[in-house]
């Protein structure tokens, strides 16, 4: 290209990144993702504006569920960062577009490296944006390493600063695991309830803040018993996250909206809705296994047997550390029920020992419960009602009466 020719590309991808930040900024990741795709293709390859549009899109791309694409634009933006040598550049690089992993080839003891070096790249630097992002990401490694107060604690710091940036969208994305993380560390409901509102109302008008509070909030409503409130957030969840164009956490969402069903008791309801998220996953060619143990354990709750077992063995053996330990109690309990007791409680114990040295009291229940079953089935009655007792031990503390109420009825039933 000539230097006019040049001049005028650099205009016409500012006017286009500009919109699209603006997208961004009010989630509409759609109109996000087509105009910084064409600002991108307008910049030379080691432009540094290109390289920080490119982390930004491929944030977009792995909420719309495109992970193979998103994948490609953030390699290109590591590869580019590297050649330039800009260290800040390099550290935003690093630590985008979390999303368009899902664990596939990234490990948590890398990602906690990346997040440390580029937290003190950012603070040189005084990047309150960087610094979001970076503190999101350790967030992210302390999900999977099932440490829900650590979550929070990162989650919080990430907030802060993207408050100081004055970043909508790094906002609600430090929200993002933020109000499940509330929901699962061992305060009460009500204390868990309590913060979900404040973070709604401290950030009023941004819808993607009230949708990622209200994953949140259906599951506590869930766990109280209160159904019809829980249904009410779930489908407040996904009607936002459907309007913004976010595919892959729509379809992720799914999770919430059958947790409330479940409990509920409306089985079928949960299967439909898990059912139609994991297609939809299959058909973008999504690899992420958060459905799976929900799926088992829907298909559990059906007596359906077979189908449980296709997506506990799934679940089992992935490398995430929520969804493995929960896979492998769903798998337990459908081991019980063939036959093969050895494996089946030593699937369970796993699990149960997997959650507990960790704060994720309701999942600690579920495998608890799941260990009880096993062993009411095996026929030991005695300990199975001890290990229940421990489970029903963990919900009342946490104010969570319908999972106390169901694990007081639920041994040994066809599920």
């Amino acid at each position: 290209q000539d230097e006019r020719s040049k001049a005028l590309a650099g205009r016409a991808a500012d006017r286009l990144s500009a919109t699209g930040q603006r997208a961004l900024s009010r989630s509409d990741i759609p109109a996000a993702i087509a105009l910084l795709s064409r600002a991108t293709d307008l910049l030379e390859p080691n432009e540094p504006h290109r390289i920080e549009l490119l982390v930004d899109l491929g944030q977009a791309l792995a909420e719309s569920g495109e992970e193979e694409r998103a994948r490609t634009v953030l390699r290109d933006a590591v590869a580019q960062a590297k050649k330039l040598g800009d260290e800040r550049l390099a550290a935003h690089a690093r630590v985008g577009g979390i999303d368009a992993w899902s664990g596939a080839e990234r490990s948590s003891e890398a990602d906690r490296e990346d997040a440390r070096r580029a937290i003190q790249v950012f603070e040189r630097y005084g990047d309150d944006q960087g610094l979001a992002r970076a503190w999101g990401l350790v967030a992210w490694v302390e999900w999977r390493e099932r440490r829900a107060a650590e979550v929070v604690k990162a989650s919080e710091r990430a907030l802060e600063h993207a408050r100081r940036a004055g970043s909508p969208r790094d906002v609600a994305a430090s929200v993002y695991l933020l109000a499940p993380a509330l929901a699962h560390v061992p305060s009460s409901l009500k204390d868990a309830t309590r913060r979900a509102e404040e973070l709604i109302e401290e950030e009023k008008g941004n819808r993607t803040v009230e949708a990622y509070v209200s994953h949140a909030l259906a599951h506590l409503r869930g766990w109280e018993g209160r159904f019809d409130e829980g249904r009410r957030h779930a489908a407040r969840y996904r009607s936002i996250l459907r309007d913004n164009g976010q595919e892959g956490l729509w379809i992720d969402s799914a999770e919430a909206a059958a947790d409330v069903e479940l409990w509920a008791g409306d089985t079928e309801a949960a299967i439909r809705i898990l059912t139609e998220a994991q297609r939809r996953f299959d058909e973008l060619g999504v690899d992420d296994p958060v459905l799976f143990p929900f799926l088992a354990r829907a298909f559990l709750a059906a007596g359906r047997s077979e189908d449980a077992e296709e997506w506990a063995a799934k679940a089992s053996v992935t490398a995430h550390g929520l969804w493995r330990p929960l896979g492998q109690a769903m798998l337990a309990r459908v081991r019980a029920r063939q036959g093969r007791a050895e494996d089946a409680e030593a699937l369970a114990r796993e699990a149960v020992a997997a959650f507990d040295q960790t704060d994720f009291v309701i999942f600690h229940g579920q495998s608890l419960l799941a260990l009880a079953d096993v062993l009411s089935v095996l026929g030991r009655e005695e300990e199975a009602t001890n290990v229940a007792q421990e489970a029903i031990s963990l919900f009342e503390r946490k104010g969570a009466s319908a999972l106390a109420e169901y694990a007081r009825s639920s041994v040994g039933r066809e599920e």
